[in-house]
């Protein structure tokens, strides 16, 4: 008879023997296999451990640790592991308490796991007197058990007796294990009890940043790291040790080190240190020291944070920043040995010789350097580095350091502009942005222009945009700098035709910002002849309308040139002034010299002209809250269509006030439309088309919250009630009529409904008005009831019961509409395709292959929570319908509200006999606020064109598809 060792034994030779190939199963039998498996793994690790056959069990376990489950056959495993782990060597103790945390850490119960566990781990059990590998195993357990807080410090107490004998003469394994767990539970709050704390853990930690093994050290540089993110932070004492190890051998000692010495000087930025030299000197001045001379560093990580870390020193002295742009060291930063810094020296010329040079300086022996010569010209080392990562870090350092400092800036711009010409296009962009705000601190020089407009031949959209806002900010040194700007944008404004309205813009504050240069060049600008008259030009001339900009901005502050302008110049300013009265300024002497008419009168800031439309507008309003109180439909009726007709001509005649009349006029349109379906759903009617009525107004209903932007929160309160008031109507139609929904569908859609005007009152920050809750509340009830006994019929929430709630329920207009004058509309202006190009161009491609059509636009009105919900809709002729979603890369800031999107129009199709037209519509994609109503769960509200409001931003592309090799 055999035991149950050679059994076992027996059992694996015939294995070895007689090898089978595995059976491939369908997942849910091997899974159903694997739990089954767990069960009876069970009784054979048990077994293995009551025969101590050890060879078997390692062999189990090891099994186990690959298919590892959650289900209660791999607990009890465990239990029944921990149970026995005094009676098993110590390799085995080490994977079984791998298996209980890990075991542990995946429970979604870890507190009751470990409360039943933790009666196998009590002072007195043996497995804490084991050595070696099963200490590192404890203190990999306990830790995660401090970190997902299942035990507190109170319970490590056994931990600590063995951790100092470990942590002190153990293995480098060892050791870090027992930092680690040191770490996490000195955070936990293990230094509120006895005499241990932070201060002690740092003292600690401070010898083994110098360990012999690496590992040690990042375990140590962990810990500071943590520290330093705990509320109660690092003490100034570790500084000193940071500094040692920012030149460690190790990359990842030094790069954490680096930010810990950044950390630590905006702690303590104004305590004194000693510096490497010996030196006094704050710790922003020498932490920044150091940092600066990581930039020599051999490793690209290491030099590419120190060059961000850079960016953070705001409070740095300004002898150290303007060090860093000078590789030579400067006299400020010399010191004496007596410790007096060393000022500008300077004597008299001897007058004995003709031209002679002014006296050279002179360095004294005794004096000697406050920075390391290293950190000289750090940023000029860092923006000739050969890689992008470090030439980036340093653009945006050196940016952010110089926003503040006028001096610092004004030597900055030769070194942004230089990198100008860096071959990766994101940092050229990422120097322009940085120069921007700086050059208003500055004046750009005629030798460094040439540098700067390069930029506007970039084939990169984004980044010419960036060199037009930053000549817009720019000074100038003469008229000749002005004339190079000028021809510069001219040509890229021949070359991009698409950049108009920012070229305009640009010369537009040139203009304004340069006016006495401009008068300069007046003649060669307009082609005026000191003798002949020159011909009229034409305002369909781009490039006469962009000299214009410039010299019409410069006349409105430098009234000479007005003066000096040929008198048609005169009336296309006024042409000009209503085309781009963002970009023209108001010239007073033109102003003064003719009268001008009453809508120009507005837009020039009349008050007397502002306060009558905007009365008009109010009264209007007025108008429409009192029809609607009036209880008969005909007077109410004709009313409505003399208050429409009045918007549409209002619309039509004042562009100003457009947009608000445009919005109240399909406003009062809902309400109308409104009334009108009530009317049926109380006294009776056509259904069906009071069905599609509801349907139509709460799609307009969607589209006027999202299309329009205005903050009248009354208003909004009003959309969302109505809302509710439309969905009331379209559920008692369909509960007492064909096709009628059954009564949970009714229940479950009434739900919906106050759900959603719930939410909507809530993110206005509002309460619902008395009518409207008067009606909720009963609503609410009966549908708690019904959710408490779902079996019985919901009879009291019927069609006749909301009929009657129908007849007594009235929604009046807000009194007041205060941000009416404020309401915008969100527009788009297609830039590109031109109408030339769609008349001229048929996109041929193969069918079934996407092919792109390029498309450029504006984005007028638009929050940066709008851009979120931005699509690009393409219909087919066979009506198929695909929405493309722009790319955040696509779409760039231009101004306040304003984006430009850039991006590429994706179309496919099967093959077709001829050409046909592909519409692509610009519009907003947003989810439905009552999906109970309508199958659809989405909905899509198309943008108006920016310049005809009345039609929509579309465009129609002809395509052809067509067959491979056709």
């Amino acid at each position: 008879m055999l035991t149950g060792a050679s059994a076992l034994q027996l059992g694996r030779k015939q294995k070895r023997e007689c090898p089978k190939p595995p059976v491939e199963e369908p997942p849910r039998k091997r899974e159903a296999k694997g739990s089954k498996g767990a069960k009876s793994l069970l009784s054979e690790v048990r077994t293995c451990v009551q025969i101590r056959e050890w060879v078997a069990l390692r062999e189990h376990l090891a099994g186990l640790q690959v298919t590892h489950h959650q289900c209660s056959a791999h607990e009890e495993i465990c239990f029944y592991l921990a149970s026995s782990l005094e009676s098993m060597p110590q390799d085995i103790v080490v994977t079984a308490l791998s298996m209980i945390e890990s075991q542990v850490e995946r429970s979604q119960q870890k507190a009751y796991l470990w409360e039943k566990l933790s009666a196998f781990f009590k002072p007195e059990s043996s497995v804490f007197k084991m050595k070696n590998q099963v200490d590192t195993a404890l203190f990999s357990l306990y830790t995660m058990l401090l970190q997902e807080k299942v035990v507190g410090p109170q319970n490590c107490e056994n931990t600590l007796s063995f951790l100092w004998r470990n942590i002190r003469t153990g293995t480098s394994n060892q050791r870090i294990y027992a930092i680690k767990f040191l770490i996490t539970y000195t955070l936990a709050g293990g230094s509120e009890s006895g005499d241990w704390n932070a201060q002690k853990l740092e003292r600690e930690l401070g010898p083994f940043c110098e360990d012999r093994d690496y590992k040690v050290r990042g375990a140590a540089i962990d810990g500071f790291v943590a520290l330093s993110e705990d509320e109660r932070g690092l003490s100034f004492d570790c500084y000193s040790i940071f500094t040692r190890l920012a030149e460690n051998a190790d990359m990842i000692v030094r790069i954490k080190c680096l930010r810990l010495i950044q950390y630590l000087a905006s702690k303590y930025g104004n305590r004194d240190v000693k510096s490497a030299k010996g030196i006094l000197l704050p710790v922003n001045d020498d932490a920044f020291s150091i940092i600066c001379n990581a930039i020599n560093d051999s490793e690209i990580r290491v030099r590419a944070e120190a060059a961000k870390l850079l960016g953070k020193f705001v409070n740095v002295s300004e002898n150290f920043l303007m060090q860093t742009l000078d590789k030579k060291i400067m006299v400020k930063m010399r010191l004496r040995k007596d410790g007096t810094s060393c000022s500008g020296y300077s004597e008299w010329a001897t007058g004995k010789k003709l031209g002679e040079d002014v006296p050279a300086e002179r360095a004294e022996e005794d004096a000697q350097s406050i920075i390391s010569t290293g950190a000289c010209g750090a940023f000029v080392t860092a923006l000739e580095d050969e890689f992008m990562a470090v030439r980036q870090a340093a653009v945006y350092s050196l940016g952010r350091l110089a926003v503040d400092r006028p001096t610092f800036a004004n030597a900055c711009i030769e070194h942004l502009a230089d990198m100008f010409n860096d071959e990766i296009e994101e940092i050229r962009l990422d120097a322009i942005k940085a120069l921007t705000p700086l050059v208003v601190h500055g004046t750009l020089q005629k030798y460094q222009l040439p540098t700067i407009l390069n930029v506007l031949d970039d084939a990169a959209q984004e980044s010419r945009f960036a060199l037009h806002e930053l000549l817009g900010k720019s000074n100038l040194y003469d008229p000749e700098c002005l004339e190079m700007c000028v021809k510069a944008l001219l040509h890229s404004l021949k070359r991009y035709p698409l950049d108009q309205t920012s070229t305009y813009r640009c010369l537009s504050r040139l203009g304004t910002r340069h006016a006495v240069f401009v008068q300069c060049l007046l003649d060669n600008l307009l082609e005026l002849h000191a003798v002949f008259d020159t011909p009229e030009q034409t305002v369909d001339d781009p490039f006469y309308v962009a000299k214009l900009m410039l010299v019409l901005n410069a006349a409105s502050v430098h009234s000479v040139i007005y003066s000096l302008v040929p008198s048609y110049v005169i009336r296309h300013y006024r042409y000009l002034r209503s085309c781009y009265p963002h970009l023209i300024a108001p010239v007073k002497e033109i102003e003064r010299a003719r009268l001008i008419s009453s809508s120009h009168i507005m837009f020039t800031n009349d008050t007397k002209a502002c306060e009558k439309i905007g009365t008009l507008l109010d009264n209007t309003y007025n108008r429409m809250a009192e029809v609607q109180k009036s209880e008969r439909s005909e007077e109410k009726e004709s009313a409505y269509f003399l208050i429409v007709s009045d918007l549409e001509a209002l619309e039509e005649a004042e562009p100003e006030v457009a947009v608000p009349a445009r919005f109240m006029k399909i406003f009062f349109d809902i309400t109308r439309l409104g009334d009108y379906t009530r009317q049926i759903v109380v006294y009776g009617g056509d259904y069906k088309v009071a069905l599609l009525v509801i349907e139509q107004s709460l799609d307009r209903l969607d589209s006027l919250q999202y299309q329009f932007s205005q903050d009248d929160t009354d208003v909004q309160r009003f959309i969302g009630e109505y809302r509710f008031y439309l969905v009331l109507q379209y559920l008692a139609l369909k509960a007492d009529n064909v096709n009628r929904f059954r009564p949970e569908e009714v229940v479950a859609a009434l739900k919906e409904a106050v759900t959603v005007l719930q939410k909507h009152v809530i993110m206005i920050d509002s309460n619902l008005t008395n009518n409207t809750h008067e009606i909720v509340v009963p609503l609410l009830q009966h549908l708690h009831q019904h959710n408490q006994k779902p079996e019985d019929k919901p009879i009291s929430i019927s069609g006749r019961s909301l009929v009657g709630i129908l007849s007594n329920y009235n929604i009046p207009l807000p009194k007041h509409f205060k941000s009416l004058r404020k309401v915008t509309m969100k527009t788009v202006e297609i830039l590109e395709p031109t109408s030339e190009w769609i008349a001229d161009n048929v996109v041929k491609f193969v069918s079934n292959l996407p092919t792109g059509i390029a498309m450029t636009a504006m984005l007028y009105n638009f929050e940066k929570a709008d851009l979120h919900y931005l699509r690009i809709r393409v219909v087919y002729p066979d009506k198929v319908v695909a929405y493309l979603r722009p790319r955040p890369s696509d779409i760039i800031s231009t101004g306040p509200h304003t984006y430009r999107l850039s991006m590429t129009v994706l179309v496919s199709a099967n093959a077709w006999s001829d050409a046909a037209e592909v519409d692509i519509t610009c519009g907003l994609f947003f989810l439905k606020r009552t999906q109970a109503i309508k199958k659809e769960t989405s909905f899509f509200v198309p943008l108006p064109d920016h310049k005809k409001p009345s039609s929509e931003a579309v465009f129609s592309v002809k395509v052809h598809p067509k067959q491979k090799g056709c």
